[in-house]
């Protein structure tokens, strides 16, 4: 009686090798892809004279170096857009700044034509306190939103709108979400109401006598109140 045992096909022979090879290769090449997705992403910001010159006036200023300690580094997550029209370049960005003594955002928009660079906004958010940056030069357009010339835009995705940042301004009313902030950061609460298709308006308020900071998420863009308790803004 012939025993030998059947030896199959070319599969049936070698698919215990050929999946996880297979698998391996799919990762590697997904990497591969992520990596690129990246790379280019960070010649962009490497490329573009708008984001270096602010991360330099940033580190530099003396305002800034005093919150933050030094060396100062960017961070990996900035939020970066430009857009070339006709010879101009307009840029937004918002770059997580972080030092010795703790973190920041820097808000910048800018337009480049030809060797000229204006920045129409610049400014370090370092929890409830705004460092306006010297050297910039308001839009002569008109806002675009309920916000003012001078107010910090937020270039964010589509499921995440523009929202300005307003220092030393109150938004009293139409709170429809109001919560207590361990982390006594402004830009944490221009976030949130970013991300909230709800959200029109926000108001962060400082903490004080003893009180923590609190965020307030607004379903309309409440009148503008001056006032050093807080810091406000709102969404394009």
């Amino acid at each position: 009686m012939d025993q030998t045992i059947p030896q199959g096909g070319w599969w049936s022979r070698n698919w215990k090798w050929f999946v996880p090879v297979g698998c391996l290769s799919l990762l590697a090449t997904c990497g591969c892809c992520l990596g690129g997705v990246f790379f280019t992403g960070a010649t962009a910001l490497s490329r573009s004279r708008a984001y270096q010159e602010a991360l330099t006036r940033a580190k530099a200023d003396p305002d800034v170096q005093k919150a933050l300690g030094t060396p100062i580094e960017a961070g990996w997550s900035t939020q970066f857009s430009a857009n070339a029209t006709g010879g101009e370049t307009r840029t937004q960005a918002r770059i997580p700044l972080k030092g010795p003594k703790g973190e920041a955002a820097l808000f910048l928009k800018a337009v480049e034509h030809g060797q000229e660079l204006t920045f129409q906004q610049l400014d370090v958010v370092i929890g409830h306190q705004v460092i306006h940056l010297p050297g910039v030069k308001p839009s002569d357009r008109p806002p675009s939103g309920p916000g003012e010339p001078g107010d910090v835009d937020l270039d964010q995705p589509e499921s995440q709108r523009d929202v300005t940042v307003e220092s030393a301004t109150d938004r009293p009313g139409a709170d429809y979400r109001d919560y207590e902030m361990a982390d006594p950061d402004s830009s944490k609460c221009a976030l949130d109401c970013a991300g909230d298709a709800q959200c029109k308006a926000y108001t962060f308020v400082k903490p004080a006598g003893g009180k923590s900071a609190r965020c307030r998420l607004k379903n309309r863009p409440a009148a503008r109140v001056a006032s050093d308790c807080c810091v406000s803004g709102v969404k394009k």
